[in-house]
């Protein structure tokens, strides 16, 4: 009966370290969706950036490059809304908005990234990143 009581406790155990493994670089998944840390620059709050500046998101995850684009995941407008025309590349977990004319002076700009994002797996983001530098 004590080999019995051991088996079974190392089946826990190893049953507990699949799980623990399963995890992905840091994301959580829940409902479907992806939760993962964002970090950007220029930071949200920021001022006085330089009008040349470009707008950069650094994923914790590796993400799917396709699904990083200009047109509907990754955009930036101004105080009165009006989009802000530039490209948008993707590598080694850095999104880079490089917009086409120089930013404007004295002007409060903000970026989203959109749920349409998602990692490699196919997972969109659990929620919209949005700030305001």
């Amino acid at each position: 009966m004590k080999l019995n009581k051991s088996y079974s406790i190392i089946y826990l155990f190893l049953i507990i370290i699949y799980v623990i493994g399963c995890t992905r670089d840091g994301a959580v998944i829940d409902d479907g969706t992806v939760t993962l840390t964002i970090t950007t620059t220029p930071a949200n709050g920021t001022t006085g950036i330089a009008i040349n500046t470009n707008i950069v998101a650094t994923f914790s995850v590796d993400m799917d490059p396709s699904s990083i684009t200009v047109i509907s995941s990754f955009t930036l407008v101004d105080s009165a809304n009006n989009s802000i025309l530039g490209a948008v590349a993707y590598s080694n977990k850095i999104a880079t908005f490089n917009p086409t004319n120089d930013l404007a002076y004295n002007t409060t700009y903000t970026a989203t990234i959109s749920t349409s994002v998602m990692d490699l797996d196919g997972t969109p983001l659990a929620s919209a990143k949005i700030w305001s530098f």
